[in-house]
């Protein structure tokens, strides 16, 4: 039996994400700032597209799009859950977090 690639979730990751989310989301998205669009809730590349012509019509004259991909496989993960950890206080959430990794 072949093994399933680990960049696709089983559905008990899934799960487990999809429950995090939910209780995360909230807690969270209030802290973003107005112009972080990329996997928001009710954002869009459309509302994207207007930040960009906002800041073309105010003058400014350069655009930069920073794309974080692999950002967090060289990151400390266990301060980036003590963060998580301090700002939801549910130590079970992290737990399950925590087996995505595996």
């Amino acid at each position: 039996m072949g093994s399933r690639p680990p960049s696709i979730p089983t559905v008990r990751n899934r799960i487990t994400q999809t429950a995090i989310k939910i209780i995360m989301e909230p807690i969270f998205e209030p802290q973003f700032k107005s112009y972080s669009l990329d996997f928001r809730l009710n954002k869009s590349a459309h509302d994207a597209v207007d930040e960009v012509v906002k800041y073309l019509n105010f003058g400014c004259e350069s655009i930069i799009d920073a794309d974080i991909t692999e950002c967090f496989d060289n990151m400390d993960k266990h301060g980036f859950m003590d963060i998580i950890l301090e700002s939801i206080g549910k130590p079970g959430h992290i737990q399950s977090a925590d087996r995505w990794d595996k």
